[in-house]
């Protein structure tokens, strides 16, 4: 399923897990369905994850919701991808998605 990076503004992140052994992050998202007019949840998941590093400073105050997404292809398959979210952190991962494309 292809996600548009707006799409993500204002989706709340459920969950955020790094597996270091299996260099996987895997991020699950509640976001609002246009189509269907519901919420529901999305599971990203990245594999060969080269980079990963999440701060949890809240400079803007507490929020677990998504502000904007950036994604970069790198390399053929390898995307890096910022996450802002509405607290002023940022979500950082280099990694293949294995079951959704960021568009």
């Amino acid at each position: 399923m292809k996600i548009k990076c707006q799409d993500l503004h204002d989706a709340q992140i459920k969950s955020l897990d790094y597996f270091w052994k299996r260099k996987k992050v895997s991020m699950v998202l509640s976001i609002f369905n246009k189509q269907k007019n519901l919420i529901e949840e999305v599971e990203l998941n990245l594999c060969s994850v080269t980079k990963f590093s999440a701060s949890l400073e809240e400079p803007w105050g507490p929020s677990w919701c998504v502000n904007s997404v950036k994604v970069v292809e790198i390399k053929t398959g390898m995307q890096k991808i910022e996450i802002e979210t509405q607290s002023g952190d940022r979500i950082l991962i280099s990694g293949i998605t294995n079951n959704h494309t960021l568009i």
